[in-house]
């Protein structure tokens, strides 16, 4: 669904990263990213337009655009080696390796015709940038290790500065995480397409001990399977466009822009975490009194039949007494009906 009315083009750099200790590669690069993420938040359009090598890390990204799908047909292909980074992972950080300067990409200017121009002045939003141009012309950066994507500022061959582009957490998310814990739930998971650091990060700020990140849809469905049975009980599943069968209770925040509607068990129709505390609240305060409830009424009807087979037998008298012993239960529900007012 498209949400915004806005058409962007990503303009520059495209790389593959290839994560060592688990054999896997993954598209990426500055504006690469952006086209991708812009799609993801639904916009009119999104599109990219840079230089490709010719080997498989090429083709990767290649395939990766066109099944999002990105409109990437005024790229164009070259003889050489596509921009490649080796990257690990150690105690929850990501390390450099090393890199090819961006491959053939690092080695070619962009040369714009007339009809670049005019492919470009169709967009309302133009995001370019260019790590490697960087290297390429020893520009000297102060590199930052902020959360976030990071773009770096230089005139006249002097970096001038970097501007980090980050996601902003709500003040009041990880008060109400806190909250849950203290409502009886034990365990969190954050699943995210994000990466590594971003998620680890945000995990850990918002005391979330599980993270899992760059996840595909297969990757997804696995982690979310493995943490659902992991610790063997009842996972309620939070998401703002998807349900999954691996939990047992699905819940659709901002579910009024979702597709997914119809096979969630719960929508919220906005992103408020604030509301899921109350939820549970409310779930909490019904199971803590229900059981007293049911142990009452059984109460008191025996009382009430004690009281007309060997007590009171007078008809008026014993309605008097079951309007008596029925009290707790009118106040009981109304105690339900204020919580859920003022909740």
């Amino acid at each position: 669904m498209k949400k915004y009315p806005v058409k962007v083009l990503g303009f520059g750099d495209n790389v593959v990263d290839k994560y060592t200790h688990i054999h896997t590669m993954y598209p990426g690069g500055n504006c690469v990213n952006f086209a991708v993420y812009s799609s993801m938040i639904g916009v009119e359009r999104s599109a990219y337009m840079g230089y490709f090598g010719n080997d498989s890390e090429a083709e990767h990204v290649i395939q990766t655009l066109e099944k999002i799908p990105i409109e990437i047909y005024k790229c164009s292909q070259l003889n050489g080696e596509n921009g490649c980074a080796k990257v690990s992972i150690e105690n929850g950080e990501r390390i450099f390796l090393g890199s090819n300067l961006g491959g053939i990409r690092g080695k070619t200017e962009f040369e714009l015709d007339r009809f670049d121009l005019q492919y470009i002045a169709g967009f309302d939003l133009v995001h370019s940038g260019n790590y490697s141009f960087m290297e390429k012309h020893d520009i000297v950066v102060d590199k930052l290790f902020d959360i976030g994507t990071i773009l770096y500022v230089a005139v006249d061959s002097e970096s001038i500065g970097a501007i980090v582009i980050a996601d902003k957490i709500k003040l009041s998310l990880k008060g109400d995480i806190q909250e849950l814990k203290k409502l009886g739930i034990k365990h969190f998971g954050t699943f995210s397409h994000d990466d590594e650091r971003v998620v680890y990060a945000v995990s850990r700020t918002l005391g979330i001990k599980d993270s899992y990140s760059r996840l595909n849809e297969e990757r997804f469905r696995f982690w979310l399977q493995y943490f659902s049975e992991m610790y063997g009980e009842k996972t309620l599943f939070i998401s703002d466009k998807m349900d999954e069968k691996w939990v047992q209770v699905n819940l659709l925040m901002n579910g009024i822009y979702s597709c997914s509607l119809e096979n969630s068990d719960i929508m919220l129709v906005d992103n408020d975490m604030g509301k899921v505390v109350t939820l549970f609240r409310y779930c909490h305060f019904i199971k803590d009194d229900f059981k007293k409830v049911i142990k009452w009424l059984i109460f008191s009807k025996v009382a009430l039949l004690f009281c007309f087979l060997f007590v009171v037998r007078n008809f008026y008298l014993i309605v008097l007494l079951g309007f008596l012993f029925s009290l707790p239960i009118w106040i009981w529900l109304f105690r339900l009906y204020r919580g859920k007012r003022r909740w």
